[in-house]
């Protein structure tokens, strides 16, 4: 079960959280006052996995340079991670 999207105000940023499934969560991060569709945003994939010779291994991937996470971060799962 997904959460809804979460946007976060802190003192200096902002931060969008999607969680798209139980093990990948999206995120972006910008200055505080950005709006969702200006390419100012470093955003990024969480991935967590419980196989292989690593359990409970999380990794995150950041898309390359600025980006537009657009609103309530539509455009985060179709981005490039690496």
């Amino acid at each position: 079960m997904s959460r809804p999207n979460v946007r976060v105000v802190q003192e200096d940023k902002e931060e969008i959280v999607v969680e798209a499934s139980a093990s990948v969560s999206y995120g972006a991060q910008a200055p505080r006052g950005a709006v969702a569709t200006d390419a100012v945003w470093r955003c990024y994939k969480i991935e967590q996995s419980n196989v292989g010779a690593y359990p409970n291994t999380t990794t995150i991937r950041w898309a390359a340079g600025y980006q537009a996470p657009g609103a309530a971060g539509a455009n985060l799962a179709g981005m490039t991670y690496v």
